[in-house]
């Protein structure tokens, strides 16, 4: 019984360890130019966060409310590139409501162009050619996209999230060559005021967060040695900080009740099932012995006097007399 309940309790630190190592692990982002990027924890579990960034500049501000988005970039970007048989290219930005994306591709026969909607949907693509939440448009071997006016494709983002733009040679026995004009206006969150704090990796940076709150983390990328107006992107690192007492408090308990405390609210049902079925069997004895002692007696007679007939008479209490008449 005591196995049994501690056996659970290492399974639920197990859980915890395994929910920790998921939760509290390295993240990765993509971060381009003066670009931003929310990031949230839960502030019950975790009580800061901290950002890596040893090859580029950036900064870790603190805020109650989300800062407004309303600063505008604008990058023009064109770029060649050769795909082996059976490849792809890529680029990805993290874009904000209010973005939109032009883009006039001239591919030879045979590539595909796709845009993905989050990392999960590309890293699905990648992994088993899973399609979900994608536009795919297959290339004519011209300056231009089926069905797309003027040659180009056109995004009017709606929703923040990672945009994969990916050109796809999709089997072909040779390379393909392909060349884009990307025309890209951007919004970004403006981090100049409203913040709580703010820290600068070096190469790292913590922010701590208060226990139970709605407070998050923004990061803000510098300006590229290369300027603000070209397609390089880069990704960054973050993990959270644990709000060990939190932890201990939560699975520490749990197993703590199921190693101690369950074992012994079982132990307490049993030991009262068992004194119930004690004082019930000494219930249907005592009926018993009752039923046995209420029948009639069973009758006994002396045996005739006769018997003692030539015995002499002699009083209650005195022996009898022993004397010899001559």
């Amino acid at each position: 019984m005591m196995g049994c309940g501690c056996f659970l309790g290492l399974c639920i630190l197990i859980v915890a360890i395994a929910f920790g190592a998921s939760y509290l692990g390295n993240h990765k982002i993509t971060m381009a130019p003066l670009s931003t990027h929310k990031i949230s924890v839960d502030t019950k579990f975790n009580k800061g966060i901290t950002l890596d960034d040893s090859s580029h500049h950036s900064s870790l501000y603190l805020y109650n409310t989300m800062p407004p988005l309303d600063l505008m970039f604008i990058a023009h970007v064109n770029n060649s590139a050769e795909i082996p048989a059976n490849g792809y290219q890529y680029f990805v930005w993290n874009l904000k409501p209010g973005s939109n994306v032009s883009i006039l591709t001239c591919a030879e026969d045979g590539i595909t162009f796709y845009v993905f909607y989050g990392k999960t949907n590309f890293d699905d693509w990648t992994d088993d050619g899973t399609q979900s939440w994608a536009e795919d448009y297959p290339l004519s071997g011209e300056c231009n996209l089926p069905d797309i006016p003027n040659g180009n494709y056109f995004l009017q983002v709606n929703d923040s999230n990672d945009y994969y733009f990916v050109y796809y040679n999709p089997g072909n026995l040779a390379p393909s060559n392909f060349q884009y004009d990307m025309l890209l206006y951007r919004t970004e969150y403006n981090t100049s005021d409203g913040y709580i704090s703010v820290c600068t990796p070096n190469p790292s940076c913590t922010v701590y967060l208060d226990f139970d709150s709605d407070q998050f983390a923004m990061v803000q990328s510098d300006s590229s040695n290369t300027g603000d107006d070209d397609d390089e992107t880069y990704p960054m690192s973050w993990k959270s900080v644990a709000n060990l007492n939190f932890y201990l408090i939560l699975f520490g308990t749990s197993a703590g009740f199921f190693c101690f405390v369950c074992p012994c609210i079982v132990f307490c049902i049993r030991y009262r099932q068992r004194a119930a079925l004690v004082r019930d069997g000494y219930s249907t004895l005592k009926e018993r012995a009752g039923s046995f002692s209420s029948t009639a007696p069973v009758a006994r007679t002396m045996p005739p006097s006769s018997s003692f007939s030539n015995s002499s008479p002699h009083r209650v209490g005195q022996p009898p007399d022993t004397r010899i008449n001559v």
